[in-house]
């Protein structure tokens, strides 16, 4: 038990980093070079420390909220769900786009986090990402592929879920 009714979430993490994609160019100036290469090594010893201490997620269960990091919120704040493959691993990721809190959940999960897992997802309002050119949502599977609804997230905590057409088998 962790302090005053916060429970930690066992098996997930919280989502530090985003990646993201730049363009850009350095130049051929050795003096950019020679600031770069630091910066880049000194950035990556950093993201190394902090994925050595990275916490897992707290659930409040009085209060119906999980907390990722600094930010928290409430199950029924949950409204994405996606399903990636990293490392190997299939990872379930549950977002809160209100707050920006972001929480993995490798699959399968841990047994003694699975009934907290299913309350969260459950609580949630997780739905396909609606496009302004799509407002009906008809086309939301082929704009967001890794994307889950509400029933698809329930079924990937309790199976194994295979990426490649979103085939389930049992576990």
């Amino acid at each position: 038990m962790a302090d005053h009714g916060w429970v930690l979430l066992e098996g997930a993490q919280r989502r530090r980093f985003r990646e993201f994609e730049g363009s850009g160019e350095i130049g051929s100036d050795p003096v950019g070079w020679l600031f770069f290469v630091p910066l880049v090594l000194a950035w990556r010893g950093l993201i190394g420390l902090t994925r050595l201490f990275r916490w897992p997620p707290d659930v409040h269960p009085g209060d119906r909220r999980i907390r990722a990091g600094g930010r928290s919120a409430r199950f029924d704040e949950i409204d994405r769900a996606r399903l990636l493959r990293v490392e190997g691993r299939h990872i379930l990721l549950l977002s809160a786009t209100a707050s920006d809190a972001e929480v993995e959940v490798p699959l399968p999960p841990a047994a003694t986090a699975l009934p907290m897992l299913v309350e969260i997802v459950e609580s949630s309002t997780i739905s396909l990402p609606v496009d302004r050119h799509d407002p009906t949502g008809r086309f939301g599977r082929s704009h967001s592929p890794s994307s889950l609804t509400k029933e698809e997230a329930l079924d990937a905590l309790q199976r194994v879920v295979l990426l490649d057409g979103f085939e389930a088998a049992e576990s």
